[in-house]
Protein backbone atom coordinates (compact mmCIF):
# COMPACT_ATOMS: atom_id res chain seq x y z
CA UNK A 1 0.00 0.00 0.00
CA UNK A 2 1.40 3.56 -1.15
CA UNK A 3 1.68 6.22 1.66
CA UNK A 4 0.55 9.85 1.30
CA UNK A 5 4.02 11.19 0.05
CA UNK A 6 4.04 8.30 -3.04
CA UNK A 7 0.12 9.21 -3.79
CA UNK A 8 1.26 12.53 -3.79
CA UNK A 9 4.77 11.72 -5.92
CA UNK A 10 2.56 9.51 -8.35
CA UNK A 11 0.07 12.68 -9.16
CA UNK A 12 2.80 15.03 -9.78
CA UNK A 13 4.60 12.90 -12.03
CA UNK A 14 1.11 12.05 -14.05
CA UNK A 15 0.34 15.69 -14.26
CA UNK A 16 3.77 16.94 -15.41
CA UNK A 17 3.02 14.13 -18.04
CA UNK A 18 -0.43 15.50 -18.83
CA UNK A 19 1.11 18.71 -19.00
CA UNK A 20 4.42 17.97 -21.09
CA UNK A 21 1.51 16.37 -23.65
CA UNK A 22 -0.67 19.89 -24.22
CA UNK A 23 -0.67 21.88 -26.75
CA UNK A 24 -0.36 25.61 -24.82
CA UNK A 25 -0.02 24.85 -21.57
CA UNK A 26 -0.09 28.01 -19.38
CA UNK A 27 2.72 29.64 -17.46
CA UNK A 28 1.92 28.14 -14.14
CA UNK A 29 1.58 24.23 -15.80
CA UNK A 30 4.86 25.56 -17.46
CA UNK A 31 6.73 26.56 -14.33
CA UNK A 32 5.35 23.65 -12.72
CA UNK A 33 6.71 20.94 -15.09
CA UNK A 34 10.44 22.90 -14.35
CA UNK A 35 10.60 23.62 -11.09
CA UNK A 36 9.67 19.67 -10.93
CA UNK A 37 11.99 18.54 -13.26
CA UNK A 38 14.58 20.51 -11.84
CA UNK A 39 17.29 18.06 -9.43
CA UNK A 40 18.17 20.19 -6.12
CA UNK A 41 15.22 22.94 -6.02
CA UNK A 42 16.20 25.57 -3.43
CA UNK A 43 13.47 25.90 -0.65
CA UNK A 44 11.45 28.85 -2.19
CA UNK A 45 11.43 27.06 -5.48
CA UNK A 46 10.13 24.00 -3.34
CA UNK A 47 7.54 26.30 -1.55
CA UNK A 48 7.04 27.65 -5.23
CA UNK A 49 6.68 24.21 -6.63
CA UNK A 50 3.85 23.23 -3.63
CA UNK A 51 2.24 25.91 -4.63
CA UNK A 52 1.67 25.21 -8.15
CA UNK A 53 0.77 22.07 -7.22
CA UNK A 54 -2.07 22.61 -5.01
CA UNK A 55 -3.52 25.58 -7.73
CA UNK A 56 -2.89 22.59 -10.33
CA UNK A 57 -4.69 20.21 -8.24
CA UNK A 58 -7.88 22.92 -7.93
CA UNK A 59 -8.13 23.32 -11.29
CA UNK A 60 -8.03 19.69 -12.30
CA UNK A 61 -11.01 19.45 -9.49
CA UNK A 62 -13.01 22.26 -10.72
CA UNK A 63 -12.47 20.42 -14.23
CA UNK A 64 -13.75 17.52 -13.28
CA UNK A 65 -16.74 19.58 -11.62
CA UNK A 66 -17.52 21.74 -15.01
CA UNK A 67 -17.35 18.24 -16.64
CA UNK A 68 -19.74 16.52 -14.39
CA UNK A 69 -22.30 19.67 -14.52
CA UNK A 70 -22.24 19.47 -17.79
CA UNK A 71 -22.54 15.62 -18.08
CA UNK A 72 -25.68 16.19 -16.10
CA UNK A 73 -27.45 18.94 -17.90
CA UNK A 74 -26.67 16.55 -20.78
CA UNK A 75 -28.31 14.08 -19.60
CA UNK A 76 -31.45 16.37 -18.21
CA UNK A 77 -32.28 17.13 -22.07
CA UNK A 78 -31.58 13.75 -23.49
CA UNK A 79 -34.46 12.75 -20.68
CA UNK A 80 -36.44 15.75 -22.16
CA UNK A 81 -36.00 15.06 -25.17
CA UNK A 82 -37.04 11.08 -24.39
CA UNK A 83 -40.16 12.06 -22.49
CA UNK A 84 -41.19 14.46 -25.54
CA UNK A 85 -40.51 11.89 -28.05
CA UNK A 86 -42.66 8.82 -25.91
CA UNK A 87 -45.48 11.45 -26.17
CA UNK A 88 -45.41 12.31 -29.25
CA UNK A 89 -45.66 8.69 -30.19
CA UNK A 90 -48.04 8.36 -27.95
CA UNK A 91 -50.30 10.66 -29.15
CA UNK A 92 -49.46 9.27 -32.88
CA UNK A 93 -50.93 6.32 -31.58
CA UNK A 94 -54.19 8.02 -31.16
CA UNK A 95 -54.59 9.29 -34.67
CA UNK A 96 -53.79 5.33 -35.89
CA UNK A 97 -56.58 4.19 -33.84
CA UNK A 98 -59.22 6.46 -34.89
CA UNK A 99 -58.13 5.86 -38.46
CA UNK A 100 -56.88 9.90 -39.08
CA UNK A 101 -53.42 7.72 -40.17
CA UNK A 102 -54.92 8.25 -43.70
CA UNK A 103 -55.44 11.84 -43.78
CA UNK A 104 -53.38 14.55 -44.35
CA UNK A 105 -51.94 16.83 -41.86
CA UNK A 106 -54.13 19.76 -42.53
CA UNK A 107 -57.25 17.60 -42.17
CA UNK A 108 -55.64 16.54 -38.94
CA UNK A 109 -55.00 19.79 -37.80
CA UNK A 110 -58.85 21.14 -38.89
CA UNK A 111 -60.18 18.49 -36.84
CA UNK A 112 -58.48 19.17 -33.77
CA UNK A 113 -58.98 23.11 -34.19
CA UNK A 114 -62.94 22.64 -34.78
CA UNK A 115 -62.72 19.86 -31.56
CA UNK A 116 -61.63 22.69 -29.78
CA UNK A 117 -63.44 25.57 -30.98
CA UNK A 118 -66.37 23.34 -30.15
CA UNK A 119 -64.84 22.44 -26.25
CA UNK A 120 -64.79 26.38 -25.88
CA UNK A 121 -68.67 26.82 -26.69
CA UNK A 122 -69.89 23.58 -24.60
CA UNK A 123 -66.93 22.87 -21.90
CA UNK A 124 -68.42 19.70 -20.91
CA UNK A 125 -67.40 18.19 -24.67
CA UNK A 126 -63.94 17.34 -22.79
CA UNK A 127 -65.75 15.00 -20.17
CA UNK A 128 -67.90 12.95 -23.33
CA UNK A 129 -64.69 12.80 -25.39
CA UNK A 130 -63.04 11.80 -22.43
CA UNK A 131 -65.44 8.81 -21.86
CA UNK A 132 -65.32 8.01 -25.74
CA UNK A 133 -61.63 8.08 -25.15
CA UNK A 134 -60.90 5.78 -21.98
CA UNK A 135 -64.11 3.19 -23.48
CA UNK A 136 -61.87 2.64 -26.44
CA UNK A 137 -58.38 2.55 -24.75
CA UNK A 138 -59.90 -0.02 -22.51
CA UNK A 139 -61.66 -2.15 -25.57
CA UNK A 140 -57.84 -2.22 -27.31
CA UNK A 141 -55.94 -3.10 -24.16
CA UNK A 142 -58.33 -5.97 -23.61
CA UNK A 143 -57.54 -6.83 -27.42
CA UNK A 144 -54.08 -7.00 -27.27
CA UNK A 145 -54.79 -8.96 -23.81
CA UNK A 146 -56.62 -11.81 -25.13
Amino acid sequence: MQNQGEQKQSWEEKRVQYIDGLKKPSEAQQLLSILFKKAGRTEAESKKLAALVKAEKANDRALTANAAITKMMNNAKDDERRARTHRLVQQGILFDLVGLDTRSRGEMLGALIAAVASAKSNPEHWTSWKAKGDAMLAEKDNSAKG
